[in-house]
């Protein structure tokens, strides 16, 4: 085994315990959030359940309201971390393809016994479940989770966004009138600014990535 071979070897191990590093990273973020979403579910839960009960989810307190807005924030800024560290698992994913590609090339007879692709244009950094290929329309929970969870991220974040919202409208004297509606309609716009955040910042890695090899 020449140098060069013990050095692409080493690198392999290397890159492929990192891989595994940063996808137990990315699950205890997303564990993390989950639990930081319960945060006001259970002050709402106590309030409710008070001698003093409040009687509407549009009569919030303020300090409630403030929590809500807090935890939708930081559940967007959380889910940018989780889908960054998903990016560089893909990195390290295509190097760990193309050190496979190396040994493929300089072996003969390997490629034969590959089953993990060989190429660096796969995984591709925008995930989704579902996929089109020969007109026949396809659904896979694999990687693409990660699109699923980004979107359950964002429907818990824009619920809690729009409720922050509908309750502060009702001090607006303009929009006192219909908060549900401000909330809904803020809450939808806080929904799509997480996915195509995701949409944007995949789309463009992909469109930057120079591929050296296509899969076998």
């Amino acid at each position: 085994m020449t140098s060069v071979e013990d050095f692409v070897i080493e690198e392999y191990k290397q890159i492929v315990a990192a891989f595994f590093d940063l996808s137990k990273q990315k699950s205890d973020m997303f564990r993390f959030y989950l639990i930081l979403v319960t945060i006001p579910i259970t002050l709402t839960a106590a309030i409710f359940g008070s001698k003093d009960s409040i009687t509407s989810f549009l009569d919030l307190p303020i300090l409630v309201v403030f929590i809500l807005f807090a935890v939708s924030v930081a559940g967007l800024i959380m889910a940018a971390i989780i889908v960054d560290i998903r990016f560089e698992c893909i990195l390290y994913a295509k190097t760990v393809n193309l050190v496979r590609r190396y040994f493929s090339d300089h072996n003969v007879g390997v490629k034969d016994y590959l089953l993990l692709p060989d190429g660096d244009d796969l995984p591709r950094f925008y995930e989704q479940p579902w996929e089109f290929k020969k007109r026949k329309w396809k659904w896979n929970l694999g990687v693409g989770s990660t699109f699923l969870q980004v979107i359950l991220i964002g429907i818990l974040n824009a619920t809690y966004f729009g409720l922050a919202v509908a309750n502060l409208s009702q001090s607006i004297a303009i929009i006192a009138s219909c908060p549900q509606w401000v909330g809904l309609i803020f809450g939808i716009i806080f929904f799509f600014i997480h996915i195509l955040g995701y949409w944007w910042f995949a789309k463009k890695k992909d469109s930057q990535w120079k591929v050296k090899f296509n899969a076998r």
